[in-house]
């Protein structure tokens, strides 16, 4: 589908969110600028981005509230909602 941009929580130093997003049935990956040259995906489904190509997150139809939280660097998550 279309790019959508995120909105940076400001009361919350590096988490970002999408709220109402509407999907199909597919995959996701969250991209850095509209790129690919920077994408997260999650290689092991335990909702923790993997910046090195991880796997393509699968989702069912529904609306959604997404979160990346980039806190912590070392470890940065997503939930979705």
């Amino acid at each position: 589908g279309p790019d959508t941009k995120f909105k940076l929580d400001y009361g919350q130093d590096g988490v970002w969110y999408l709220n109402n997003m509407t999907l199909i049935d597919g995959e996701i990956k969250f991209r850095q600028n509209d790129a690919w040259d920077v994408n997260y995906g999650d290689a092991n489904g335990d909702n923790v981005l993997d910046t090195d190509d991880g796997n393509n997150i699968t989702v069912t139809a529904g609306t959604y509230n997404f979160t990346l939280d980039f806190s912590n660097p070392d470890s940065p998550k997503y939930t979705m909602e």
